[in-house]
């Protein structure tokens, strides 16, 4: 088990956390890893702390570019990565100690495509555990994919950052940086077209920060027009996978 994965980290502005979250990677029990740490042309310290790591440890990329958002940042870390698997951490939050180490027996022993984990909210300092009962039956059965899209008690979070995936099928896909917001959606989305065996793992080892304040000006323009590409990116999504009925109900009722 000495495959070698991939962990994308885009930065901006990330200098209250940064610490946290690289601390979480450098530590992990699986050490294999390539640690791809992004700055997205932050304003604040986090370049200077992702040099400070990466002359700590030398499984640190770091990159120092523009800003262009977390979609382009994103995509430029898929072209650098040399992993067997590829996998993504937002700069404010942090993982389980274990969590690579898991994922990849997991990915061993059934021969996965993707792994996925569960994830907890952590709010001031509080760990707020989230169930996800229909998880294992989303990412496995079509017929569940709808728990992706509806909310409710079995809502999914299609996060691209609770997911381990082969490198050659996220090599195929592209995060949309035309849209800004539910970008991991249409990202986790695509690759469960590719993806042929798909495993969960029924922990929870990511750790999601919610941070308050934090707010999207819905009635920008910008906005209005994500909603209306994102209901036209999930139409044809959902038809290509044969889901009808919910690619109707995407398109006309969600967006």
């Amino acid at each position: 088990m000495n495959k070698l994965i991939s962990v994308i980290v885009p930065v901006y502005n990330a200098e209250k956390y940064l610490k946290e979250c690289v601390e979480s990677l450098i530590n992990q029990t699986y050490i294999n890893l390539e640690i791809i740490l992004i700055n997205d042309g932050s304003t604040d310290n986090s370049i200077q702390i992702c040099n400070e790591y990466a002359d700590y440890d030398s499984r640190i990329i770091v990159v120092d570019k523009l800003n262009e958002g977390v979609s382009k940042t994103r995509n430029l870390g898929i072209e650098i990565a040399k992993g067997d698997f590829i996998t993504f951490v937002d700069s404010d939050d942090y993982i389980d100690l274990s969590m690579y180490e898991k994922l990849m027996i997991k990915a061993e022993t059934e021969n996965s495509d993707m792994v996925f984990c569960g994830y907890n909210y952590f709010k001031n300092g509080k760990i707020i555990p989230v169930n996800e009962p229909q998880l294992q039956l989303t990412v496995t059965d079509e017929s569940y994919l709808k728990n992706f899209f509806v909310l409710g008690e079995n809502r999914v979070m299609g996060s691209s950052c609770r997911q381990m995936t082969k490198s050659n099928l996220v090599k195929e896909c592209r995060f949309n940086s035309e849209i800004c917001f539910a970008e991991d959606l249409v990202f986790i989305i695509s690759l469960l077209k590719h993806a042929k065996n798909i495993s969960v793992i029924d922990e929870k080892l990511y750790f999601y920060r919610v941070l308050s304040g934090v707010e999207h000006k819905y009635a920008d323009e910008k906005y209005v027009r994500s909603h209306i590409l994102l209901g036209e990116i999930f139409y044809k999504q959902l038809k290509d996978m044969g889901q009808d009925r919910l690619a109707e109900f995407m398109l006309y009722q969600e967006f």
